[in-house]
Order: C-alpha cells, then structure tokens, then sequence
C-alpha cells in the first residue's frame, strides 16, 4: 500500500474540514492532529492555490504548530530557527496560546528570546550562527523541555 493510500485510508473518514476532525468524538487527539495536517497539507492542490494562500488562520496555526514539532524533534530549536519553517515563530507562538498550549507556548517564547524583540526574521535580527554560546545553551534547554511536553 503507498503512503498515500495509507493516508487516505486512515484520515479521510475523518472529514474535510477543521471542525468535522476536531468533532470526533472516538479518536485520539494524536490522530485527530495527523489527519488535520494531511488535510491542510493537501488543501492547496485540491484549490489550485499555492501554499498559504489557500489556508484559513486556524489551519496556518495548526500547519505551523506541527512542523516546529517535527522540527525541535528532529534537531532542535536551532534548527527551526535556521530553516525557513523558523519565519513563522509568531504563528506559532499565537496558535499555541489559542489551543491552550501554555507549557509549549511558554518554551517557545523562551527559544525565541535569544532574538532581538523575540522576533527571528525582525528588521534587528541576526544569524543564529552570530548568536552567543549562552543562546545555544538556552535553547538546548528549550529543546528537551518543548520534546518532554510530547511523552506527557
């Protein structure tokens, strides 16, 4: 079966749109979650839109909470940061307070301090490679407690 048949097969009885799969009642908020992502990922060809043209505020947070979880995960915030997924710190930030993310909103804040006014890609910001040992050291702490949020 290819990836896509697996997709389609798991996430589509789910529904079309970000109410119908928050909706579900007998499904774990991790599935509820994936098959959100798999939706809003395939929204811009199913609309002939690229990219967030074709995205609601709710699935633009929901997109980018997803990927900075994937992105910490994968290598840390400093990763985030230095990929492009990193411009939409403040999308994130915004969406986790929305869902009621405290703890990961908290974190997040917190890696983004090592940034002039807390903003990345700001008119002031820097390169993370120019950022300081201390900024590294701080952000390696946000990156075990930001991963910790995921075994609770």
């Amino acid at each position: 079966m290819k990836l896509s048949d697996w997709q389609i097969k798991n996430y589509s009885p789910l529904g079309m749109s970000v109410d119908e799969i928050l909706n579900q009642n007998d499904v774990s908020n991790d599935r509820k979650f994936e098959s959100l992502f798999y939706r809003i990922d395939l929204k811009p060809s199913m609309n002939h839109k690229p990219g967030y043209e074709s995205f609601t505020d709710t699935e633009r947070k929901i997109r980018e909470i997803w990927i900075v979880f994937g992105e910490v995960g994968n290598g840390g915030f400093d990763q985030y940061f230095c990929n492009s997924s990193g411009d939409c710190a403040e999308i994130v930030l915004a969406g986790l307070k929305e869902i009621g993310a405290d703890d990961a909103a908290v974190i997040m804040l917190r890696a983004m301090s090592i940034f002039p006014d807390g903003d990345p890609f700001g008119d002031e910001g820097q390169l993370l490679e120019e950022l300081a040992y201390d900024s590294y050291h701080l952000l390696e702490e946000c990156d075990k407690e930001f991963i910790g949020l995921q075994d609770k």
